[in-house]
């Protein structure tokens, strides 16, 4: 394809892993398809991702210099507590990452008041600004663009303002956890979110209404693919599974500061499935924050991996249970029944609620109940399967946030 030369040529994309890397993966497939040069910086486990997918990259320690005996000091000691050895980054790689944009804070706050912010804040305390600066230099794009994380996706933001190239934020679903800084209208000349209510939420907290559009989540285009049946069945009988077994499906997330929450909850899943001869538990880890080599799994359960796309594990199952993570709007999205634990400190970060289609509870003691009544064909599962399909539906976003950053000096002569 011919590439129109009155728009962007070179597009960087700052990712970190997770939810973050699957936004970004399909949109760079798109931009590419158009004829664009595309940049991904894979921060953390984006880059075990990207090589998973044989994708091109740069990753964070091509711009470090590890000989800086400051960033050895700093990125060891943070290292002890955030490197993963089952993540597929290397320890240099957590050095560089960690140490150069500790250094950095330090230069900024002196030493005491970096440890001070770092107890308090821990690694989004880190917004090293200066180095994305040498990075967004070195590359040279004509827009910056990166989902919503603190860190080093929100540095990238700050830093492509400084330099005075175009930027564009996509939230990947809740705007929540970031809104602090995502309100601000110096973060990103353009906020692509993923539906009308996240849109009004940001207008709400003060972004201007043209700096904010609704695109969807490219992550969320697949689950726009055919289903069929013959599919299923498939992907159960690989399992063991046959037509009146019920799987329920544990996306789950690690919780900072009580560590063993997601393990009692998945144990008690567990429990509750062996009860029920023909109910199955599938445990699905976080890819990016979840060493499996360091877990223990219950006998009875099965794992979903990471190499399995998330999108076979929903479609084998017919419950999903979560905390917090985006695997629930997902399976909202396929209108599959969704139970949302609304147990973690970090509850407040999303949005699950019967309006969406979710059930939500907040106490152990009420999941089995729970989980039974959304395998009953009620008048309440009916209300909840309602609305979830009354919510947008999954497909074409990729081609809207193209066409959100293809359009950048439009906006900004517009602005």
């Amino acid at each position: 394809m011919e590439r129109n030369p009155a728009l962007p040529k070179r597009i960087l994309i700052t990712t970190y892993g997770g939810a973050h890397v699957a936004l970004t993966l399909p949109l760079r497939a798109e931009l590419e398809a158009r004829g664009h040069e595309v940049i991904i910086l894979a921060l953390t486990t984006a880059g075990p991702v990207c090589d998973r997918e044989g994708i091109p990259h740069r990753r964070p320690i091509e711009f470090v210099n590890l000989e800086d005996p400051n960033v050895q000091q700093f990125g060891r000691m943070l290292a002890k507590n955030h490197h993963n050895e089952g993540s597929g980054l290397t320890l240099n790689e957590s050095i560089a990452y960690l140490g150069e944009s500790y250094r950095e804070l330090v230069e900024d706050v002196g030493e005491s008041d970096a440890e001070s912010q770092y107890a308090e804040q821990g690694l989004n305390a880190l917004h090293p600004v200066r180095f994305m600066e040498r990075i967004i230099s070195e590359i040279s794009p004509d827009v910056v663009v990166s989902t919503d994380s603190p860190r080093m996706e929100r540095a990238a933001m700050t830093a492509a303002r400084n330099l005075g190239k175009s930027s564009v934020c996509v939230i990947c679903i809740f705007p929540h956890i970031g809104m602090q800084f995502l309100k601000e209208p110096t973060h990103g000349e353009l906020l692509c979110v993923c539906s009308e209510n996240v849109r009004q939420q940001m207008i709400a907290v003060g972004r201007n209404p043209s700096s904010v559009v609704v695109t969807g989540n490219p992550a969320w285009d697949t689950l726009a693919r055919e289903e069929s049946d013959g599919s299923r069945i498939q992907l159960r009988n690989r399992r063991g599974l046959g037509d009146d077994d019920f799987v329920f499906l544990w996306a789950e997330q690690p919780e900072p500061g009580n560590d063993d929450l997601p393990r009692r909850i998945r144990y008690r899943l567990a429990e509750i499935c062996e009860q029920h001869k023909n109910w199955h538990l599938l445990v699905r880890l976080h890819p990016s924050s979840t060493d499996p080599a360091s877990e223990i799994m219950p006998r009875n359960a099965m794992v979903s991996d990471r190499t399995e796309p998330l999108e076979d594990a929903l479609d084998a199952s017919d419950v999903v249970i979560t905390m917090t993570s985006t695997v629930g709007y997902e399976a909202l999205l396929l209108d599959k029944p969704v139970l949302i634990l609304e147990m973690s400190k970090y509850s407040h970060t999303v949005d699950y609620s019967f309006e969406d289609g979710a059930m939500v509870i907040d106490s152990m003691e009420e999941i089995h109940e729970s989980m039974q009544k959304l395998l009953t064909p009620d008048s309440f599962s009916r209300h909840l399967s309602e609305k979830r399909q009354a919510l947008p539906r999954p497909g074409g976003a990729a081609r809207r946030v193209a066409d959100q950053i293809l359009s950048m000096e439009q906006h900004r002569k517009s602005a």
